[in-house]
């Protein structure tokens, strides 16, 4: 289970997932914008798919990056700081929310006969998080709405993980151990050897992007067959030196 919080009013935001990954927060943080919109910070444990302790890689370093997560990237696109809790005391709010949880809606479950995370979240959604929210959200100091609008950001894009490839001399890429041919009708000039980024969005779809466009491709099995470059050609009867 996933909370989010409103630092101002208390308001819970909350999903149940199969797992606590880079994924599965993207797609809580995706949810509550399409709510609620963008909010000006998240603050959040240092777990690895917030925070790295990894090296920049090569292209990081060229590019005078620090190394970053998924995660921190798409924060920064959105426009919303990060900031890193350095203990569980210090995001209190939610640990005691997640104490609720575990002594009360784990009981309603139970008595509701919930046995499914999609049956688990229509429970949350209709009936714990309305009476979760009357109960203890609480009027904001300010009487305006910090959170601002999702209009102009391509979430889809955003939320998504991505890695950069370089695209081979025969316009194909490896990714996850497969293989991937660009189509014909993909191609322009400067495509070859040149970076592109894959994105696999939450829905599980993949999207190839070059310079602000995506690329039509496919999987394939077997390797293309290339002709040889030109300098590479001998004459017919003739024998290099």
């Amino acid at each position: 289970m996933i909370f989010m919080i409103d630092d101002a009013t208390s308001r819970l935001h909350a999903r149940f997932f199969p797992t606590d990954s880079t994924r599965t927060n993207m797609a809580m943080l995706r949810s509550y914008m399409r709510r609620y919109g963008r909010p000006l910070a998240i603050y959040a444990d240092k777990a690895s798919h917030f925070m790295t302790t990894r090296q920049p890689d090569l292209e990081e370093s060229l590019a005078g990056r620090s190394a970053q997560t998924q995660i921190e990237r798409a924060l920064k696109e959105l426009g919303i700081e990060y900031i890193a809790a350095h203990s569980p005391q210090a995001k209190g709010r939610v640990e005691r929310g997640f104490g609720t949880a575990q002594d009360r809606l784990v009981k309603e479950l139970r008595v509701a006969k919930v046995s499914t995370i999609r049956e688990a979240n229509k429970y949350l959604e209709r009936t714990f998080l309305p009476l979760w929210n009357d109960r203890f959200t609480v009027k904001a100091a300010s009487g305006a709405d910090a959170h601002r609008p999702l209009e102009g950001y391509d979430v889809g894009q955003i939320l998504s993980v991505q890695t950069t490839r370089t695209v081979g001399n025969d316009y194909t890429i490896r990714h996850h151990r497969k293989l991937y041919q660009i189509a014909r009708s993909a191609i322009a000039r400067g495509l070859r050897r040149s970076k592109v980024i894959v994105e696999e969005r939450l829905e599980g779809a993949r999207r190839l992007r070059w310079r602000g466009r995506y690329l039509k491709h496919r999987e394939i099995t077997t390797e293309p067959v290339t002709a040889p470059a030109p300098e590479a050609l001998t004459p017919v009867g003739l024998r290099p030196p």
